[in-house]
């Protein structure tokens, strides 16, 4: 099965502020130092999930 086609462009996700200051802190070891997550956790390449902690 071929992956779908990519324009290249970055794809923006909208960060939310909470509704209480309590929060939830999700963290994953699949971001990179730069904020960005490796290819294969997108739906353009492997679609998995990223590991959460």
């Amino acid at each position: 099965m071929g992956h779908p086609s990519h324009s290249g462009e970055a794809i923006t996700i909208q960060k939310v502020d909470p509704i209480l200051d309590t929060g939830v802190v999700v963290t994953t070891t699949a971001q990179q130092t730069d904020g960005r997550l490796e290819d294969r956790y997108s739906a353009y390449h492997d679609n998995l999930s990223p590991p959460l902690r």
